[in-house]
């Protein structure tokens, strides 16, 4: 997993992360009422951008920005 080196990387605790779940919907909104962008296949790995927000890491996924289940995804 790379990621761009970017200020708004830099503060805060960007990593990598893995879908544990068998198949995890990508979001657009941090809520499962939200649109689904894509469907993640256990063991794909995400650039994870935030954490912010309770129950949710903000992620990208091949150039796309969504939401996953913190609850779904094992941080490293």
């Amino acid at each position: 997993c790379t990621m761009a080196a970017t200020a708004f990387a830099a503060e805060i605790s960007a990593g990598c992360g893995t879908v544990t779940a068998s198949a995890l919907k990508l979001r657009a909104e941090a809520s499962t009422s939200s649109t689904c962008l894509t469907l993640l296949a256990k063991g794909t790995t995400v650039v994870i951008e935030d954490d912010s927000t309770e129950g949710w890491y903000k992620v990208n996924y091949e150039g796309e920005t969504g939401y996953l289940s913190s609850e779904y995804v094992a941080f490293s």
